[in-house]
């Protein structure tokens, strides 16, 4: 039996060596890593629900935007807060601000999802950058960049947005988990696969948003307002992707284990409404994963051939934390490379809970 799991293990090491050669193959490409074209009138898109804080925080780095042409829509999402008469405020001071109040969402539509149509069909200009207010532009030149990625044909544009770094475990593992998902869909999306991106750094066309029919078909599903929304549009001729300071947002991360598992089981829940071949692809990499770190446990514990485990172990390890290394200063991202090992590791018992219940529940709610 240990031969037979000695055999799997040099089987998944293999696929996981070849999914980092191919990540690193689609790093060396200069395709989609610029802004290439003019700079173009862009409308920002903010939904909000008693974010009062996080919106004084957010507006002064909007308005400080380089951007000649940009519209900043806030929704406010049936705020209690103070949030609609600090805009309100604001709006009086600030000509580029335009607010849109919900005070119900209709049944048959996620509040979400519905907040955001209202502010799409309220934004003034055909294309359109979303984020979230506890989100953070990193560099003046964050919309205008945007703009200009907008090229002929293009449709989409998928940014990276990294956690703020704070002390203690729970926010390493938020950082590490959240670097593997930009890693992933940034790679396939360059390799000409994409199938997400994230609402809190993305923007897309309001005339592709209105022609496809918006969420038609996901509007009762809770979460998905991104990753499903590209997962159905996204090809490789109508998306790109930025990468770089200048057009990420930092965002504030959870401050529990139990919100950070809510939030990620919500996440995987409606990936289980990804095209096939997605979930194909990311299988093939989530499995073998999982399989190589499980079959490395057995070996090790049976002291089955112990210098050949430990030497593809250690290789495969670092051959993936070399491309993880080229790929975090590309995004760029904070996460300290040595640390990718051990957090690997870990994420195999993290993945297999959290995926088991989002595949098994039912329903989730978003708090």
């Amino acid at each position: 039996m240990q031969e037979v799991f000695f055999y799997f293990f040099c089987g998944c090491a293999g696929i996981q060596l070849l999914y980092w050669t191919a990540f690193w193959a689609a790093s060396r490409k200069k395709k989609q890593t610029s802004p290439l074209g003019e700079e173009q009138p862009i409308s920002v898109v903010v939904c909000a629900r008693n974010e009062l804080k996080n919106l004084e925080e957010l507006l002064p780095l909007l308005y400080k935007q380089s951007h000649k042409s940009m519209e900043i829509v806030v929704v406010d999402d049936r705020s209690n807060d103070g949030s609609h008469d600090f805009l309100l405020k604001e709006e009086m001071k600030e000509k580029r601000l335009k607010i849109v109040r919900v005070d119900h969402t209709p049944e048959h539509i996620n509040g979400k999802k519905y907040a955001l149509t209202l502010g799409i069909k309220a934004a003034g200009n055909d294309l359109l950058l979303l984020t979230d207010a506890d989100c953070r532009p990193l560099h003046t030149e964050w919309a205008s960049r945007f703009s200009r990625a907008f090229t002929a044909g293009i449709e989409l544009v998928l940014g990276y947005c990294q956690y703020q770094k704070q002390p203690g475990p729970l926010n390493a593992f938020i950082r590490f988990e959240t670097l593997l998902t930009g890693i992933l869909y940034t790679s396939f999306a360059r390799l000409g696969f994409p199938y997400m991106g994230v609402g809190r750094n993305l923007a897309y066309r309001k005339s592709f948003f209105i022609q496809n029919k918006g969420f038609h078909g996901i509007q009762k599903t809770t979460g998905g307002d991104d990753d499903l929304l590209v997962n159905r549009w996204a090809t490789a001729a109508n998306t790109v992707v930025l990468t770089g300071k200048k057009v990420q947002v930092l965002s504030v991360p959870k401050q529990s284990w139990h919100a950070f598992f809510r939030q990620k089981i919500r996440h995987l829940h409606a990936g289980k409404r990804y095209k096939l071949k997605d979930k194909c692809r990311l299988g093939g990499f989530y499995i073998t994963k999982i399989l190589f770190w499980s079959t490395f446990i057995l070996l090790v514990s049976g002291s089955y051939k112990p210098i050949y485990i430990f030497s593809g172990c250690l290789f495969t390890c670092l051959a993936s934390a070399g491309v993880v290394h080229r790929l975090k200063k590309q995004l760029p991202d904070s996460f300290q490379t040595w640390f990718f090992p051990l957090s690997d590791f870990v994420f195999v018992p993290y993945y297999v809970v959290t995926g088991t219940i989002a595949n098994f529940i039912k329903k989730v709610k978003w708090s």
